[in-house]
């Protein structure tokens, strides 16, 4: 899958039923783009770095575990940061498995 067309996906999911005219006031987009954006037409740069900054700014929590991480990983145990390692890599596993089979 292309990086746009998961930003867009991404999107869709963290924003939920938003129609193409609240998509274009949120990002400042046209609308006539927004809705050809939604249809897989290639993004812009900037295009996906509005959308991009949009998902970051609603998944402030994962953006606060990176900052956190980048912050204190020289700090922490190379034991704990195994085990932080493998967690992590179960929970993305799950979610690929969940979102495999939705497909």
């Amino acid at each position: 899958m292309l990086s746009s067309q998961r930003i867009i996906n991404d999107f869709k999911y963290e924003f939920g039923n938003l129609t193409y005219r609240e998509i274009a006031a949120l990002t400042g987009i046209q609308m006539t783009r927004v809705f050809r954006i939604f249809n897989y037409q290639e993004m812009k740069v900037s295009e996906y770095e509005r959308f991009k900054n949009l998902l970051l700014q609603k998944k402030s929590g994962t953006a606060r575990l990176l900052e956190l991480f980048n912050q204190y990983a020289l700090f922490l145990s190379p034991c704990f940061v195994r085990k932080l390692e493998k967690q992590i890599e179960r929970e993305i596993k799950i979610v690929n498995l969940i979102q495999e089979g939705e497909k």
